[in-house]
């Protein structure tokens, strides 16, 4: 993920979870915009967004997810984590 955050603040305080996801949807905030403004100008046919699919899934790649294009009966599939307890899923269709 580019702009990565410590768990903790300079002074060696752990930083709260709410600080550390602030952080991290401030890092991605810029991408996050364009892929909109993409889809915004590009819309597709309900299920049949290839190219908004395609957009975040390269958004979610950028930010260390591991995506699966084809997978979980939709279009795309991610996943984050190695960790089988930590692993969290979305389908993008």
């Amino acid at each position: 993920m580019s702009g990565k955050s410590s768990s903790f603040t300079p002074d060696g305080a752990a930083q709260s979870p709410i600080a550390r996801i602030s952080d991290a949807v401030m890092a991605c905030a810029g991408e996050a915009r364009e892929v909109w403004a993409l889809i915004h100008k590009n819309p597709e046919t309900g299920f049949q967004e290839f190219r908004a699919a395609e957009a975040l899934s390269g958004l979610l790649e950028r930010h260390g997810f591991s995506v699966r294009r084809g997978g979980a009966g939709f279009g795309h599939a991610c996943r984050r984590g190695g960790d089988p307890r930590s692993r969290r899923q979305a389908a993008l269709h």
